[in-house]
């Protein structure tokens, strides 16, 4: 048996290349979500760590175990105590998250003592006894020695930091009674010898992942010494103990998150238990992103559905072309004795040694596959980022298993149908007419298109409560359909169409019977009579083109969208603050009242503006005044919290981003109003939807601890202006007001006031070059912001990697897809009609009409495929990219969301249609050629 079904898979290379290649892509891909998913969340919790790492100053890794022994228990067994805890949590707490340790120390505090200086001019001070494990190794000794291990007549050697030492204000060298003050202490004075003072090596040492600023008040005097002797000498008290550990985060899997956060529950019960206290920073971040890989992951698989959907789709074509082409060899040995359950083991036999090739070999490619999601930037766009971490995981080999599961099924379902056929019901069956198809029949097609209604009238009633409520999106209860409707609208409507194909090809016929030549009659006759297979390479087509050009347009809205969002929100390439000063006194830190010093008239000192003109990187500059805290006077009301923006109208214009159709009119026009007159003023609708203003009111505007004002007349009200919000929510006031004024005339009627400068960089000019060039000239800033800075950080983020990734990746998979389901049709099909290709010679009909019959056959189903599959892919970007504004609430949509298609997207999309197309009908085309047509009829009955 298994001989015979290793017979049959090679008696018919092309299918069965064909049909494990399909095998092999379904694996890879479906393989490749959750190594993605885990490779990116891994380098993203990296990263965040790192990034924790600088921004704070504090090692991340860091967990801190405290013990107050003096409180928890009698002053006689808290050393007993502490030794106990020690040996429990070096061995079994730090231990159990099976994160490696980078290093680790042990604080033990023997109390704080009175510093008897002798001296009777210096007046007594307070420090802490202490010890730390390993503090030899991250110090470095300034002056002085090491404490010695043991102490000699009663004298205990001690080191100090150089900020303690200064101040406690002692001097190396000397020694000092350190006096216990409490009531039971059984040793009321002990002697200390300053031997050392020390500074760390380095702060970046994961080993100071504790406190390092209590240490100022710290002597401390050998480990060894502070348990033998301080500890064994009869006063058998420990004030206070910590264990610090660093973890090594970078070696953290995301896979282990759940039992690292396991283990820290467990040992946070045994501290509460036995009342220590503890303090660690992985939990929140490690928290963050388990909920991060669920949401990557959902989306991931979302983002895959169109591709899940076709990969069914070519799993049920293979196996139902496959056996109605072996039907009739199946119908014979049956004829001969064979059993269903013979018939049925070989196919089984085959379909799993396709699986076994798939599992090994696709997971392989998946992380190829995986590549391709880490570095792609858009729709067919890659870069070159950092290697993510991938590796194959439990997860990888269960999407693999379950991916090649389902294949077998699609293989075996029909196989089982075919091994019930005898040769008299085989013969019958091909006598009689074709059986409608399913979906046909039972009109799938409409209740996907029902349902992909429904779907969208749900987004657009969701989308409705978004806007009208202001809720953040994070905060609604999304219907699951909305992620699936865009592929039900393909696929029904790509089955609507295959449903009236025929009646479309019957009228063309209609309209030309009178004209059409024997190749053109013969190949309608041919299409319109069909059995119905080719509808399957017809729905790949649609499908595939479709798809592509839906993947293409999300892709560009979604970054398009994005980095708008970013310019919109800077207002220009870069914003710089510059270093201002004023006349007016620096703040006494801790001051309480009125600062008396302030002098009445307050003034700036500006900054020398010219040096900003003189950078060769920028293109034009700019400045521009802000301030969110202004007040308006109108119509006798007092308006707060409006936001009042200063500019230049003509080198606003050459300088700053706004995108063109935020406006009634192009916003140049609104510029030329405020060029022309200085005192113009363009407002916010909100004064005219909420207090009636118009074109021509007076409105006066005051802000800022100077008392600046300024009388102006609207001139025009706007919606939109670059970095103003109108869906800014400010305290009780429901939609902000913002008033944009001329600069100059601000500056004429009041003391010139901090602006920021806004720049617009020289084409090819990089970020890095700027802020060189503003470090060579020396110009003293506060802060600077940067666009392309911002939109580098969002394009990292794994979120957006993903779904650029996954939408090239569908596409590209689809396009093999498709080739491969439409090679194997035609293979099939001329294999099946070789006979039929001898009678056409036979009634006279050439070699040459012969091939053009089976030209005008493609054009008729691919040509008509291909210009649905362009139709419907557009139709349904306008319908439904939309959908991705619902990732955000309507604050952050600003400025609105736009569907964005590029001119080049559809050439690359088309030139890979082009190119696939070209590629089967050359194989076609020699498949063909090596067919002796002529001798076709010497084949005998079919």
């Amino acid at each position: 048996m298994f001989l015979i079904a290793i017979r049959k898979m090679f008696s018919n290379k092309w299918m069965l290349i064909c049909t494990l290649l399909g095998s092999i892509i379904t694996v890879a891909l479906l393989s490749s979500i959750p190594t993605y998913t885990q490779a990116i969340i891994q380098r993203m919790l990296v990263k965040e760590l790192e990034n924790s790492q600088q921004l704070t100053g504090k090692f991340p890794g860091g967990y801190q175990l405290n013990y107050e022994g003096y409180y928890v228990t009698s002053n006689k067994n808290s050393f007993k105590t502490f030794k106990s805890y020690d040996n429990e949590i070096k061995n079994v707490i730090a231990k159990s998250s099976g994160v490696p340790i980078l290093t680790q120390a042990v604080y033990e505090n023997a109390g704080t003592f009175t510093i008897d200086k002798t001296e009777s001019t210096k007046k007594a001070v307070s420090a802490n006894l202490c010890s730390l494990s390993e503090l030899e190794e991250h110090i470095t000794i300034l002056n002085g020695k090491l404490p010695s291990k043991t102490a000699e007549d009663g004298i205990y050697e001690a080191i100090l930091s150089e900020q303690a030492i200064q101040k406690l204000d002692l001097t190396l060298g000397n020694t000092y009674v350190f006096k216990d003050t409490t009531f039971d202490a059984k040793i009321k004075e002990y002697k200390i010898k300053v031997v050392g003072i020390f500074t760390y090596k380095t702060l970046d040492d994961p080993y100071w992942c504790m406190d390092i600023k209590e240490f100022e008040s710290t002597i401390f005097i050998n480990q060894d010494l502070m348990n033998n002797s301080v500890f064994g000498s009869g006063v058998k008290r420990l004030n206070s103990a910590s264990w610090y550990f660093a973890y090594d985060y970078h070696q953290i899997k995301v896979k282990n998150i759940d039992h690292i956060l396991s283990a820290f529950r467990n040992s946070d019960t045994w501290a509460i238990k036995h009342n220590l206290s503890f303090k660690r920073t992985l939990d929140d971040i490690l928290k963050i992103n388990q909920q991060k890989i669920s949401r990557l992951e959902v989306t991931l698989v979302v983002l895959e559905i169109p591709i899940l959907v076709i990969l069914a789709f070519y799993s049920f074509m293979i196996s139902m072309l496959k056996v109605d082409f072996e039907s009739n060899e199946i119908a014979i040995i049956k004829s001969r004795g064979g059993s269903s359950l013979f018939v049925f083991c070989t196919y089984l036999i085959e379909s799993s040694i396709i699986g076994i090739i798939s599992i090994i070999i696709g997971p392989i490619i998946g992380l190829y596959f995986c590549r391709i999601l880490g570095s792609s930037n858009g729709f067919l766009e890659f870069v070159q980022r950092g290697a993510l971490p991938l590796q194959l995981s439990v997860s990888t080999y269960i999407y693999s298993i379950a991916a090649v599961l389902f294949i077998s099924c699609t293989m075996l379902i029909p196989a089982f149908m075919a091994s019930r056929t005898s040769i008299v019901l085989y013969k019958q069956k091909n006598a009689r007419h074709k059986n409608i198809p399913f979906w046909k029949k039972y009109f799938v097609d409409v209740a996907l298109v029902a349902l992909a209604v429904y779907g969208l009238y749900g987004y657009k009633r969701q989308q409705s409560t978004l806007f009208k409520s202001g809720m953040d999106a994070a905060d609604m209860v999304i219907d699951p359909l909305l992620f699936f409707i865009s592929v039900l609208f393909i696929v029904g409507f790509g089955l609507l169409f295959l449903r009236v194909f025929p009646y479309i090809v019957q009228f063309a016929f209609w309209l030309g019977r009178k004209l059409w030549n024997p190749v053109f009659y013969a190949s309608f006759i041919q299409v319109g009579r069909t059995s119905g297979w080719e509808q399957f390479t017809m729905i790949f087509i649609i499908m595939a083109l479709s798809i592509g050009i839906f993947s293409s347009n999300s892709a560009r809205t979604i970054n398009k969208n994005m980095e708008d969002k970013v310019y919109y929100e800077v207002g220009a390439d870069t914003v710089i603050e510059g270093h201002w000063t004023d006349n007016q006194p620096p703040p006494i830190p801790g001051m309480i009242g009125p600062d008396l010093r302030k002098r009445d008239q307050m003034y700036y000192y500006e900054p020398p503006y010219e040096l900003y003109e003189g950078l060769e990187a920028a293109e034009s500059v700019t400045k521009v005044f802000i301030n969110n805290q202004g007040y308006a006077y109108m119509g006798g009301q007092l308006l707060k919290q409006v936001s009042i923006m200063g500019i230049i109208p003509n080198e606003f214009g050459k300088t700053a981003w706004f995108r063109n159709d935020l406006l009634p009119y192009h916003w140049y026009q609104y510029l030329n109003l405020m060029t022309d007159t200085n005192y113009a003023v363009l407002v916010s609708k909100a004064f005219k939807e909420e207090f009636g203003a118009k074109e021509g009111d007076q409105i006066d505007l005051k802000w800022g601890e100077a008392g600046s004002s300024i009388s102006a007349t609207i001139f025009a009200f706007i919606d939109y202006w670059p970095t103003l919000n109108p869906n800014r929510k400010v305290e009780n006031v429901q939609t902000p007001y913002f008033v944009v004024a001329n600069l100059d005339y601000i500056q004429k009627m009041n003391l010139v006031e901090p602006y920021q400068v806004w720049l617009k960089k020289k084409p090819g000019v990089t970020f890095n070059n700027l802020y060189k060039e503003i470090n060579d000239k020396k110009i003293e800033i506060d802060s600077i912001n940067d666009a392309s800075q911002k939109v580098i950080i969002n394009k990292n983020d794994p979120m957006l990697q993903g779904t650029n990734g996954a939408l090239t990746l569908s596409f590209i998979a689809t396009i093999i897809i498709t080739i491969l389901g439409f090679l194997i049709y035609w293979i099939l099909s001329i294999k099946k009609r070789i006979l039929q290709f001898g009678i056409f010679r036979a009634i006279g009909l050439t070699y040459r009409e012969v091939i053009g019959m089976i030209v005008c056959e493609q054009l008729l189903i691919t040509g008509s495929s291909i210009f649905a599959g362009i139709g419907l892919g557009n139709i349904t970007s306008v319908i439904f990219v939309p959908l991705f504004q619902m990732v955000y609430s309507s604050e952050q949509q600003v400025p609105p969301f736009k569907v964005i298609s590029d001119a080049n997207d559809y050439l690359r999309l088309y030139a890979i249609v082009a190119i696939m197309l070209v590629l089967c009908f050359l194989i076609i085309g020699r498949l063909i050629y090596k067919i002796n047509i002529s001798q076709a009829l010497k084949l005998g009955e079919d």
